[in-house]
């Protein structure tokens, strides 16, 4: 599928499924373990926790690898705490991705991941702020007709104000507890 028919913001698994695992395993740096690590991972599948890189190394984060689909980011805004992993907020993760994933030129410190890169100067920190604000401006969009089933939808709906009260706790444009 062509880039620019992507939906931004949205999950990989609902638009295409790229092969991040077999294509970081092309690497001519990287061992034959490690190798077989990231082409286990399969179609649509990324593991941010199980390497680290600082910008000129591959750095081992000491875990076994737990690829994930990524979910989508759009529909956020006035979630407090949005993001699945409960690791911290979407800012924290715009850092750890761009300084650690990516490599980009700047600093992470994350004790409880041991995971501390420091480079100057900084050029990351400075533009996510802006990236916040463009993820945040992402709307959820519509559903495509016939994707999913409207009367169970509405029977949830139903369920959720009323019969199983869940809306007492969880409420707002996200239903999310507050």
């Amino acid at each position: 599928m062509a880039i620019s028919a992507r939906q931004q913001g949205a999950s990989d698994h609902a638009t295409y499924r790229p092969e991040r695992g077999a294509i970081v395993a092309l690497s001519p740096a990287l061992d034959p373990a490690t190798r077989a690590e990231f082409d286990a991972w399969g179609p649509g599948k990324y593991d941010p926790r199980h390497h680290a890189f600082d910008g000129t190394n591959l750095l081992s984060l000491n875990r076994r690898s737990l690829p994930i689909v990524l979910p989508p980011i759009y529909g956020l805004k006035g979630v407090g705490f949005e993001t699945f992993s409960a690791d911290g907020p979407i800012s924290y993760w715009n850092a750890y991705v761009g300084v650690g994933q990516m490599g980009g030129q700047g600093p992470f410190h994350d004790p409880r991941i041991d995971l501390f890169i420091t480079q100057t100067p900084d050029l990351v920190t400075p533009k996510l702020p802006a990236l916040l604000d463009y993820q945040l401006s992402l709307r959820t969009p519509e559903p495509s007709k016939g994707s999913f089933d409207r009367q169970a939808a509405n029977r949830g709906k139903r369920l959720f104000r009323n019969q199983a009260g869940c809306a007492t706790c969880h409420q707002g444009r996200t239903s999310r507890t507050c």
